[in-house]
């Protein structure tokens, strides 16, 4: 590119229209990273891992994307965080809603993404052993979680966090 190109070119930025900024995405991310600096702190975490996209193994781009990774000496937790105000229930068919409307999250996201993380790690050459991979959905903001809100028939490996408190406890569980 010569300089009248690149004279161009930056010329043109003056009058371009930025994208607004996305307020939603903004709050969520922070409260991604607030939930992933309490988890930091906790004395059975090793490590966290923020915005983790794990590619589908048998072909195709398929992504798919876990709000948080935490490592413990005795499991792997992915976390997603959802920051919703007002009444947050879940459906027969375990679907997330925010105020009647559905946000077309349910746990078997998580599912896929546990099997993505074992399937990615097997074929990296990353044994997990007897290492369970468990999934949590986490509420941040000031959404009022009703009571139809669970896990679904997973009996095991999956947990539902109203609080950093509650977080806290699930990390807790040996």
């Amino acid at each position: 590119m010569g300089w009248i190109a690149n004279y161009r070119w930056l010329s043109s930025l003056e009058h371009q229209q930025l994208p607004s900024i996305d307020r939603a995405k903004r709050a969520a991310t922070k409260a991604e990273l607030k939930v992933a600096k309490h988890l930091r702190k906790h004395p059975g975490v090793l490590k966290v891992h923020h915005a983790v996209r794990l590619t589908k193994i048998e072909g195709g781009k398929s992504r798919r994307e876990v709000d948080l990774i935490a490592i413990m000496a005795d499991r792997i937790l992915l976390i997603e965080v959802k920051n919703y105000r007002g009444a947050i229930t879940m459906d027969e068919k375990g679907v997330l809603h925010q105020n009647g409307q559905s946000r077309g999250w349910s746990f078997s996201k998580l599912d896929d993404a546990i099997k993505r993380l074992k399937d990615t790690m097997g074929l990296t050459g990353i044994a997990l052993g007897a290492t369970e991979v468990h999934s949590v959905l986490m509420f941040q903001g000031s959404g009022q979680v009703e009571e139809s809100v669970d896990t679904g028939q997973r009996l095991l490996g999956a947990h539902v966090a109203r609080s950093l408190t509650e977080l806290a406890s699930i990390v807790e569980i040996p």
